[in-house]
């Protein structure tokens, strides 16, 4: 999966995820939404995650936000997918 996709995938979830308040919401639900298998979606979950994003129960759990939505930017999920990225893909003013 490209940079550019994990981005807009990891941003749609946890976007559903913030609608959905504390319910957890499955992998399949998130894999529909999106229009994607849910296996990518349990990748992108399992980096934001351990970026404490998110939190994830196992087998019929799901996801739901770690924190509240307000407290989370695109740069934080951006840093939470893209392996080792090259260069910003924003233009932050100083």
């Amino acid at each position: 999966m490209n940079n550019d996709t994990r981005l807009a995938v990891a941003a749609h979830i946890l976007a559903l995820l913030s609608f959905t308040g504390r319910e957890y919401t499955s992998s399949e639900l998130l894999a529909r939404s999106v229009n994607t298998n849910p296996v990518v979606v349990r990748r992108l979950t399992s980096l934001l995650r351990k970026a404490g994003l998110i939190e994830v129960r196992r087998g019929a759990g799901g996801a739901v936000l770690s924190r509240a939505p307000e407290d989370i930017t695109l740069l934080d999920g951006y840093k939470a997918v893209v392996p080792k990225p090259t260069a910003c893909p924003f233009y932050l003013r100083q």
